[in-house]
């Protein structure tokens, strides 16, 4: 059986999400830079900001984003540079819903670079569409100026955008904007919701060039979730297991186990991949859960008696320590046992999908992953299977 040693401290930064904007309003102001720590040989960095259409006609859009994140995400932790696995950073826009102001190009940043999978999760699924103007290139303007980018060489750092509509749609120019990304060392695709010639023949094929990224067409109203299997009780069952390895601390406890469990219950049919994803170094709440805070440093154990979980306040420090340790290594375990029956899973769905027609077409999941292969070769990240 395999086991997973202990998480890396780099891997596990607490790096606080932005404030998210409220509906109809302007855009937010730019956010502040992100704090992170200088280290030796610090682990590859993938920074992703998803740029997503919400008008009326991308309900299946929004619901393959639901239910394959965890998918996308799972196949992210298997990038390796230089032996390292990744940390991860993803940000969230909707644009084109009529709901938005007109002042801020009917778009609206969600959710600022988080490493916090649970809240895109969460923000994923309050996403509602209504019609409205698709502006494609104000958006990767806004997603360019207002997110923390990473100022280093070696960071992946990458947008996408999804929807349906010409690229060319409003007031700011592609030929202006688009350059502009890979000169900072970002890199802009375009996924387009429809036909791939439809689809270039309304410029989305050329906004993917001029932002150096890749062009890919989607079917956003195939199959969202994989089809269920023989394994997706049992991972159903060990989620649970590991649930209960979570220690809430501090002001944000509460809250955090609160979602953790609502986004378990939201992913439905899909509880199987998140649980694959769980297992991975990529999810990490070192803002709520004092395991995953006491591998990121010592300094846990100076917490308030308040901010410490109930169960541990009227125990010793010693002892503390010890249930802490106890916890990680039961976490570990679980992990190693998801990860296991998560690998027999992936085996079993590649079968079924090889045998299928392919009828649905490319989803959401397909074209951020092959994206993602091929461009995180730029910066030395490989996806050995």
């Amino acid at each position: 059986m395999k086991t997973f040693p202990l998480l890396p401290l780099v891997l596990l930064g607490l790096i606080p999400a932005a404030v998210p904007a409220k509906s109809g309003t302007g855009a937010p102001p730019n956010d502040p830079p992100v704090s992170r720590p200088v280290l030796a040989r610090p682990a590859p960095l993938i920074q992703i900001a998803l740029l997503l259409d919400t008008s009326n006609s991308m309900d299946g859009l929004i619901d393959q984003a639901r239910s394959q994140l965890w998918r996308v995400v799972t196949e992210l932790s298997r990038g390796r540079r230089d032996g390292q696995p990744p940390r991860l950073e993803v940000a969230l826009y909707e644009y084109g819903n009529s709901g938005l102001s007109a002042e801020s190009g009917f778009i609206r940043r969600v959710q600022g670079f988080s490493p916090d999978l649970d809240a895109l999760s969460d923000a994923l699924f309050k996403l509602s569409t209504n019609g409205g103007e698709e502006y494609c290139a104000w958006a990767v303007k806004t997603a360019m100026g207002e997110l923390a980018w990473d100022r280093g060489d070696e960071t992946l750092k990458l947008i996408f955008v999804a929807g349906n509509e010409p690229f060319t749609q409003g007031p700011v120019s592609v030929a202006e904007i688009l350059p502009q990304a890979p000169g900072r060392g970002i890199f802009v695709s375009s996924i387009f919701c429809g036909d791939e010639t439809k689809g270039r023949n309304t410029g989305w094929a050329d906004g993917a060039q001029r932002g150096a990224g890749k062009y890919l067409s989607i079917n956003q109203n195939g199959r969202a979730a994989d089809p269920e299997s023989p394994y997706d009780k049992e991972l159903a069952r060990m989620n649970t297991e590991l649930n209960g390895t979570y220690l809430p601390y501090g002001r944000d406890g509460a809250h955090g186990a609160e979602n953790q469990i609502a986004q378990d219950n939201n992913s439905g049919a899909s509880l199987a991949s998140r649980a694959a994803t769980k297992a991975t170094s990529l999810y990490t709440n070192t803002g709520w859960d004092l395991v995953d805070r006491a591998r990121q440093d010592g300094d846990w154990q100076q917490l308030p008696a308040a901010q410490l979980p109930e169960k541990l306040r009227g125990l010793t420090a010693e002892a503390r320590v010890k249930e802490v340790a106890r916890l990680a290594g039961e976490r570990e375990r679980i992990r190693g046992q998801i990860a296991e029956v998560g690998a027999t899973r992936d085996t079993w769905l590649a079968e079924r999908r090889a045998t299928n027609t392919g009828a649905d077409g490319k989803s959401l999941q397909d074209a951020l992953v092959e994206a993602v292969h091929e461009l995180a070769a730029r910066r030395r990240l490989t996806f050995a299977r």
